[in-house]
């Protein structure tokens, strides 16, 4: 996902869009249901519009986050506002708060090849342990189990804890992965966070609304004296 983010900002041509684990899977885990990529391309409709009359093609996305104290403020670019949290539409990811997971780092090692998570040195999980929307829906707060001491890099993913070789989650082992991993319906990475695109933009399926759901992101957090 970091990748795609970095092709969307440097080429005017490539655009992302949104996620897609508010939609309907296949019993795979991995692939949508039928209805659910009928869902997908309705959402992308409104973004494609945008580049076809020159604009680009926004998603709802975290801009930037600070912390003061145990607390950590995030702004988003928003598609259609104001931001909701929704836990009827996507159920809660265990182990998560809405999807959100903060970490306290040592550094990050640039020589791995992998994601900014991945490359944290000595990371440590600090637990979110509320999540509230403030500003009229354009802003998120988090609350931190404690404040962070010590650690010079501070991270904040959302919707990354996803599926592992694990058993921890309860769910129908996947088909068709070839046991490379596990895949379960508990284990899709998402989150609760959305916009109000379906207040005005409906399925010709279902009628079900057609919002758009924050991406997969890890940023880095700026820090600031504490409140």
């Amino acid at each position: 996902m970091e990748g795609m983010l970095e092709a969307d900002r440097a080429n005017a041509l490539i655009h992302v869009v949104g996620a897609d684990y508010c939609n309907e899977y296949y019993r795979d885990f991995n692939h949508l249901s039928g209805i659910g990529y009928h869902r997908l391309g309705e959402r992308m409709a409104d973004p494609i519009a945008q580049t076809l009359i020159g604009d680009r093609a926004s998603c709802l996305a975290m801009r930037a986050a600070v912390r003061h104290g145990k607390y950590v403020d995030i702004d988003y670019d928003i598609p259609r506002p104001p931001l909701h949290l929704d836990f009827f539409t996507v159920s809660e990811r265990s182990g998560t708060c809405a999807g959100f997971q903060f970490f306290a780092a040592q550094g990050i090692d640039e020589s791995l090849e992998t994601d900014t998570l991945g490359r944290a040195v000595e990371p440590e999980e600090i637990r979110v342990v509320a999540v509230t929307v403030l500003r009229g829906g354009e802003r998120i707060r988090l609350e931190l189990e404690r404040e962070p001491e010590g650690a010079p890099i501070e991270l904040l993913a959302y919707a990354w804890k996803g599926h592992g070789n694990t058993e921890d989650d309860s769910g129908e082992l996947t088909e068709g992965d070839g046991g490379a991993i596990r895949r379960y319906a508990a284990t899709i990475p998402r989150g609760n966070v959305r916009d109000s695109a379906g207040d005005s933009l409906r399925s010709s399926w279902d009628g079900g609304r057609l919002d758009n759901w924050a991406i997969h992101q890890i940023i880095q957090i700026r820090t600031e004296a504490g409140e």
